[in-house]
């Protein structure tokens, strides 16, 4: 009996070692991947450099305020105490103070000092930035556990993983500095958590969602449907029902109520309105029009936009999304809450956003509000039949195909109205309607998106540009990766600001960690799980 007890002691050792080693070859797998092609930049959209200044102002000043922009440039609004606020949500700052910390280290180490030209922000402001790197390997790690949770194999729970990973454009986003690879982050590793019966980890997950942006809400039905409904559809008097919807639910209704009211909280101290966020669109509207920043009229459009036009549709952007035709039947049948939240996950963004003023996500990447919704779409891909090996394949080529796209070149390249000095190119991502338009309705922005526009003219001929020429592009972006980044600000920079070695160093870990997960996936021992 002693012998046998050991014998189990060390099978259950070895079972815990692989559950670990496996998400953990994944995190570094594609932690590696994304901080080797990250672009290193925070200063393309307000949506990313006002939320990189809140990250500096609450580590230098306690605050988030962002007294650093220049008030002609503020896309927010001014407080009550006359400081510039942002319109997002007070979580997703403290979410980036590690990187930003270890961007200060780097900095301090190196012997980068402030004040001495660009090369000190664009030092700290990069690392800060490689957070969305983090956020992004975490979803696919939560993707990995939530996919064991319904019952996939280690094996096919990995391969879908990996097809998250690399062949989605959460691949381009965990390169950026938007909030979305955090959403989506938290959102499947909430899932995963309800899943697996851990509730208070499930609410607490939840309540950071939101707390990273209001709009985050409409996800959080998705979790209730998850909690709720097994209990519901289980035999037993309408009581008995009652009580346990009620045990399931309660943490995720508390997290929520916490979330919402640390929102209107934020919103009182901001701007004395529980109601004002802080968004400011007068600039493109007609004058004298009051704001409409949701029309259910504009749904249709918005919606088919992210299903199907060439420059927003999810399932480009997301191929192995393609693979689901003809799963979903069995997935209904066999998963019930799980398959209800996924029609929920899917259908209500493509209202909520589809009704947005930029449903399209201002100037982004794809469809950048439906990041969040994408690990969890893909979900049924874990249950039933494997993929067809040449559907499998055409998806896997088509989709990272797409995302080195969007991580090679600045999307703001083939996107800016502004004429950017080369007049043989067609900027066609907004058409700039006149006030007396009838074709744009009364309070929607008059810039209105162009749903004809297909990044995937403009974006090979940049590569190949910016290849062949050298040419910096607009904004002095040229390629995006981080070390050539620091190159540019290297050479517009006072000699000696930033270390010669340092761009070529910058990103020396995370070759490393791509090739211990690459290691750590082929080295597992598949027929032991």
């Amino acid at each position: 009996r002693t012998s046998r007890s050991q014998d189990g002691d060390l099978a259950r050792l070895n079972e815990r070692g692989f559950k670990i080693s496996l998400p953990l070859a994944l995190f570094l797998l594609f932690q590696g991947l994304y901080g080797l092609t990250a672009s290193g930049r925070v200063d393309r959209m307000p949506d990313e450099f006002e939320v990189y200044l809140q990250v500096e102002s609450l580590w230098e000043r306690g605050s988030l305020a962002i007294p650093q922009v220049q008030p002609e440039y503020l896309y927010g609004r001014i407080g009550v105490d006359g400081e510039q606020y942002a319109p997002w949500g007070p979580g997703g700052a403290f979410f980036a103070l590690p990187h930003h910390a270890v961007g200060r280290v780097v900095a301090w180490i190196t012997g980068v000092q402030r004040g001495n030209g660009r090369a000190w922000d664009e030092l700290v402001s990069g690392v800060t930035s490689l957070a969305s790197s983090t956020w992004a390997a975490m979803t696919v790690v939560g993707f990995f556990f939530a996919a064991l949770a319904l019952g996939a194999s280690r094996r096919r729970a990995t391969g879908m993983a990996l097809l998250l990973g690399g062949a989605t454009f959460l691949w381009p986003y965990g390169t950026l500095f938007f909030g979305e690879p955090l959403g989506a982050a938290l959102l499947i590793w909430a899932v995963a958590f309800q899943l697996r019966g851990e509730r208070a980890l499930a609410a607490g997950a939840v309540c950071f969602l939101i707390l990273i942006k209001a709009g985050n809400l409409i996800f959080a039905p998705t979790l209730l449907a998850l909690a709720c409904l097994d209990s519901l559809l289980a035999p037993g008097t309408p009581a008995e029902r009652g009580r346990r919807i009620l045990l399931a639910a309660w943490p995720l209704l508390l997290a929520i109520c916490v979330a919402c009211l640390v929102h209107l909280e934020w919103n009182v101290f901001r701007f004395g309105d529980p109601r004002e966020v802080g968004y400011n669109w007068t600039e493109t509207l007609r004058p004298g029009d009051t704001p409409r920043g949701f029309m259910l009229s504009e749904v249709p459009r918005g919606a088919l936009g992210m299903l199907l036009s060439p420059g927003k549709s999810v399932l480009l952007f997301a191929p192995p999304l393609l693979l689901l035709v003809g799963r979903l039947r069995p997935f209904f049948r066999e998963h019930r809450s799980v398959a209800l939240a996924w029609a929920w996950v899917l259908a209500c963004p493509l209202v909520f956003f589809g009704a947005f003023s930029y449903w399209e996500g201002g100037y982004c990447y794809g469809p950048r509000y439906l990041l969040p919704a994408v690990p969890i779409l893909m979900l049924p891909l874990v249950y039933g039949a494997r993929p067809k090996k040449a559907s499998l394949w055409v998806c896997v080529g088509l989709g990272i195909a797409v995302q080195i796209m969007g991580v090679s070149v600045s999307y703001m390249e083939d996107q800016d109205y502004n004429d950017l000095g080369d007049p043989d190119w067609e900027r066609n991502y907004y058409v700039m309607h006149d006030p007396s338009s009838t074709e744009v309705p009364r309070g929607r922005p008059l810039n209105r998106y162009n749903l004809g526009y297909t990044p995937f003219k403009g974006c090979p001929r940049l590569i190949v540009k910016h290849l062949a020429t050298g040419e910096p592009g607009a904004g002095a972006t040229g390629l995006e990766f981080f070390p050539l980044r620091l190159l540019r600000v290297a050479w517009g920079s006072p000699p000696g600001a930033l270390p010669a070695y340092l761009p070529w160093i910058i990103l020396l870990p995370f070759p490393f960690m791509l090739a211990a997960g690459v290691v750590g996936i082929r080295r597992t021992d598949w027929d032991a799980s």
